[in-house]
């Protein structure tokens, strides 16, 4: 019997940071077969070399929607609709390739008063704190994943976004 390989991809949106006064933190993830990531990797790598130029560039949501004026100027000129266009073709594959996501959020209004923290400016909590945002969702979405691999007997990997350190070092202390 052949042992089926998934990726759980992971990204987050919000400030994890209880000083930061935004009301919540949220993690995503996407759960996705090995195989079919490969269908949607060189799909993607096609995409971007039509409306691009370039099948290597990384396409992040926040330049895309809210400043793609800085990353990407040929899919946003004024005379025509190819920012349209291009998610058209993006929304087509990802309709047909199986793949499940899954949400994980903090109310930080109610964590402040749940552990009753009082913000210190300019202060980093060394190493993880398993009662602060990113750690919660990170660890539910972790052992909602093992769970998945356990009962179909697969074997995964955890890809996490990040333009920072701090995910990697979340990861390595699992």
């Amino acid at each position: 019997m052949q042992t089926k390989d998934y990726y759980l991809f992971v990204d987050e949106s919000g400030e994890a940071n209880l000083n930061f006064v935004s009301n919540f933190f949220v993690l995503s993830t996407v759960l996705i077969d090995k195989n079919d990531f490969e269908i949607i990797d060189c799909y993607l790598r096609i995409l971007k070399r039509k409306y691009l130029l370039n099948d290597l560039i990384n396409i992040h949501a926040t330049d895309l929607f809210e400043r793609p004026y800085f990353k990407y100027r040929k899919l946003i000129r004024p005379y025509n609709k190819q920012i349209y266009r291009f998610l058209n073709e993006l929304e087509t594959v990802l309709k047909i390739i199986p793949y499940n996501v899954g949400l994980y959020y903090v109310d930080k209004r109610k964590l402040i008063a749940k552990i009753g923290y009082t913000p210190a400016p300019k202060r980093k909590t060394p190493g993880i704190n398993l009662d602060m945002p990113y750690e919660m969702c990170g660890l539910e979405a972790i052992m909602d994943f093992t769970s998945f691999l356990k009962s179909c007997k697969g074997m995964g990997e955890i890809v996490i976004e990040s333009r920072m350190y701090k995910d990697s070092n979340f990861v390595n202390y699992f």
